[in-house]
């Protein structure tokens, strides 16, 4: 009963073209053991999605190519690190569109496009490490401006206060942070 609703949810996953599901189903499918009227229609199903699978690698074949050539050729442009950071991004959002790679030509074309975008990525990285350090150093500052009013805040006498002394301290501090750039934030990245 359990692999005859199986084998009804294996042809349904086919009927709706989820060849995901439909191959998860067939592996379950497969590790069973089936009577023979079961096999026979287990078989059927089988071939039915090698075909739905080959009509699929037939049409996703050459936009996986494609993908290939426009990220060599992303890697080669001279764009700024964000835009081709985003652009990366992109392409890879595209090849995740296209299914998954389980081909043996497939796995190649992956290969070429996972090397292709590490290497139209490199300089990216750079700019992204150097950006973050830039980040961090801005950070540390803002967090010494802050120990330093805290500090003043702690030891002046409230008492018998300079306000000429409270003032100059507010617009150095002030000027301080506002002269200090962005701290760290989360980066676009593939």
């Amino acid at each position: 009963d359990r692999l005859s609703g199986q084998l009804r949810d294996l042809e349904t996953a086919l009927d709706q073209g989820q060849l995901r599901v439909a191959a998860k189903y067939h592996r379950e499918i497969h590790q069973a053991r089936l009577s023979d009227p079961l096999k026979e229609r287990f078989r059927l199903l089988s071939d039915r999605l090698h075909e739905l699978q080959n009509r699929r690698a037939f049409v996703t074949m050459p936009k996986r190519r494609a993908l290939c050539e426009r990220m060599v050729a992303l890697g080669e442009s001279r764009l700024d690190p964000e835009q081709k950071a985003r652009k990366i991004k992109q392409l890879h959002k595209e090849w995740q569109c296209l299914g998954p790679a389980n081909s043996r030509d497939d796995q190649r074309l992956w290969a070429r496009f996972k090397t292709a975008s590490d290497a139209a990525y490199a300089p990216c990285a750079t700019h992204f490490a150097v950006q973050d350090a830039e980040r961090e150093a801005n950070r540390l500052e803002k967090v010494r401006i802050c120990e330093a009013l805290e500090d003043f805040v702690a030891t002046t006498e409230w008492t018998s206060i300079d306000y000429p002394q409270v003032s100059s301290m507010l617009h150095q501090s002030h000027t301080a942070w506002h002269n200090t750039a962005d701290i760290p934030r989360r980066t676009i990245r593939p």
